[in-house]
């Protein structure tokens, strides 16, 4: 990391504190200051009820390239 990439880091840590080193950082104050869990802000906001398909809509990226070939030899693709 260069050296104004550090300095502007510490600054932002600085002036947001620790918590916004981690990711979510920027939502700890709504939960006394801690960096919330994405499943945490997903109830916050009320769309906890949308989960089931965004696990399904994300699946093949988190789950990395095997899955794309399999669903690629599925339908019909090569491998």
């Amino acid at each position: 990391m260069s050296e104004g990439l550090r300095q502007r880091r510490g600054a932002l840590l600085t002036k947001y504190g620790r918590p916004f080193e981690r990711n979510y950082g920027w939502a700890a104050p709504l939960f006394g200051g801690k960096p919330p869990e994405f499943l945490q802000l997903d109830a916050l906001v009320g769309l906890d009820h949308l989960r089931p398909f965004r696990t399904l809509g994300t699946r093949p990226v988190r789950l990395g390239p095997a899955v794309i070939d399999q669903a690629a030899s599925r339908q019909g693709g090569t491998r």
